[in-house]
């Protein structure tokens, strides 16, 4: 819920017990990769604190990172919380644009294993991970539309040692990874408000595009099946004000099932 405020609910819709559900006043909680825990950055002065949550217990501060030079207008947001590789993933996203700093941090310790600064941020757009935290995507600014980047690729590294593991065109965005990081959810084409969205799913390994989408409507959301290879998609009409989406499941051999009723999705 909006702030961290808010409750979760077991298996039989009862409250968990303790501190609950909510992180507080936290900015866009997520699950992490266990399903279990939640994570979520809280601020302070334009200081960022990674926090972790088991519901039902207390909320766990990881680290925090300072603030960004005065008037630098600077956040730092979380792009991945693996308990499983008990490793974080934070960014910081200037206020004009583009990722200008990386973290990964041991969760459990609070212990920063590597930190990176990118030279020109104005050649991002964005940068999304992998949930397990092994794959970061460095998406061009040509992705979304922007005009004289000098960006010539949207690249997608093996966190570990900044290796790349696959170069797509710049034109192309990476969305969402699946669950086992073989394939990725990418848009092909420079993103436009109200137009219909143009999205492929590639085998990172092959580089081959298995499924593609061209319309007629517009990008909405997408989850990684966890524990699998597939992922849900839906998608908007564009210029329209409809709470229902058309949804689909996508799979890893490239078909695709239509759900026959549309949907107002919660994610």
């Amino acid at each position: 819920a909006k702030g961290g405020t808010g409750e979760i609910l077991d298996r039989l819709c009862k409250p968990v017990q303790g501190v609950g559900g909510a992180l507080p006043g936290s900015t866009l909680p997520r699950w992490a990769d266990d399903n279990l825990h939640r994570c979520g950055m809280q601020y302070d002065q334009g200081a960022g604190t990674l926090i972790t949550l088991l519901p039902g217990e207390a909320v766990k501060s990881v680290i925090v990172i300072p603030a960004g030079p005065a008037g630098a207008q600077s956040i730092v947001g979380l792009a991945s919380c693996s308990f499983r590789n008990d490793q974080a993933i934070l960014v910081r996203t200037n206020s004009i644009g583009g990722a200008g700093e990386t973290w990964v941090v041991r969760i459990s310790t609070g212990k920063v294993l590597s930190q990176y600064t990118y030279p020109n941020s104005g050649d991002l757009a964005n940068l999304v991970a992998s949930a397990d935290g092994a794959l970061l995507a460095e998406n061009s600014s040509k992705s979304i539309g922007q005009i004289g980047s000098t960006s010539p690729s949207t690249i997608i590294r093996r966190v570990s040692d900044r290796s790349v593991v696959a170069t797509l065109d710049p034109s192309m965005g990476v969305l969402e990874f699946n669950s086992d990081d073989s394939l990725v959810l990418v848009t092909t084409t420079p993103w436009v408000g109200n137009q219909p969205t143009a999205l492929a799913l590639i085998d990172l390994r092959s580089g081959q595009a298995l499924w593609h989408y061209t319309g007629p409507n517009m990008f909405g959301g997408v989850v990684a099946l966890p524990g699998g290879r597939d992922f849900a998609i839906y998608v908007r009409k564009p210029g329209v004000q409809d709470p229902l989406t058309d949804l689909m499941i996508v799979h890893a051999d490239g078909t695709a099932v239509d759900f026959p009723r549309r949907y107002q999705p919660t994610w």
